[in-house]
């Protein structure tokens, strides 16, 4: 769980920075990396989230199912954190934003098509 929230807290926090006043080129380079490094760990958390999907089939056994119903849960939790924010810092509309560019990517998406056709 801890590890996902410093995921979290992490692609929020590149998101929101805002690069320092230097050169266009500065800014578009520091910019390129943090998306690159954004990207990266929206996919390693849309990883997690296609094992714990697939971890649901007709005969799966007992303990790969209910391991999968607690990633879910984890991964709700640290994403969606409407009810309480656990981290102090972070604010809604910086988690917004985080899932705004997990939506445009295709990725981290609990209802989606893709979800759907695993």
């Amino acid at each position: 769980h801890n590890a996902l929230l410093k995921i979290r807290d992490t692609c929020c926090g590149l998101i929101s920075s805002k690069p320092k006043k230097s050169k266009k080129v500065r800014k578009e380079m520091a910019a390129d990396a943090n998306g690159s490094h954004v990207s990266r760990l929206i996919g390693l958390v849309d990883a997690l989230l296609h094992e714990a999907l697939s971890s649901f089939y007709p005969g799966a056994p007992y303990q790969r199912k209910k391991c999968g119903l607690q990633l879910m849960s984890v991964l709700l939790e640290t994403f969606y954190p409407k009810a309480k924010t656990s981290a102090k810092k972070l604010t809604s509309s910086t988690v917004d934003d985080l899932l705004q560019r997990c939506e445009q990517e295709d990725k981290c998406q609990f209802v989606s098509a893709r979800c759907a056709s695993l």
